[in-house]
């Protein structure tokens, strides 16, 4: 299936917005306890939208598939969001 430029941009795009986030993620998990209430208070709510951009990966996966030069890549951050995800519940319990 070919993809057009248009969604292999917007694929690009969002696996670097993906690949970010998680990243940030797993340096609040490190850094938690130096980290001031503000920075701890925006990370929780703000994470519905890093789950809306994920549905929004899967969706283009499903519709156009993945552009072959994203395949690694692609494959890599869904691996991340499997592991990292017990990393945000553990936050959220966090004080």
């Amino acid at each position: 299936m070919a993809v057009t430029t248009s969604v292999a941009s917007h694929f690009a795009n969002l696996l670097h917005y993906l690949e970010s986030r998680l990243s940030q993620l797993e340096d609040f998990n490190r850094r938690w306890d130096e980290l001031g209430s503000d920075d701890k208070d925006d990370l929780i709510p703000e994470w519905p939208i890093v789950e809306d951009r994920i549905a929004d990966l899967q969706e283009l996966v499903q519709r156009h598939g993945v552009p072959g030069d994203h395949r690694k890549r692609c494959d890599q951050l869904m691996e991340r969001i499997s592991r990292d995800r017990p990393i945000l519940e553990s936050l959220r319990e966090r004080p």
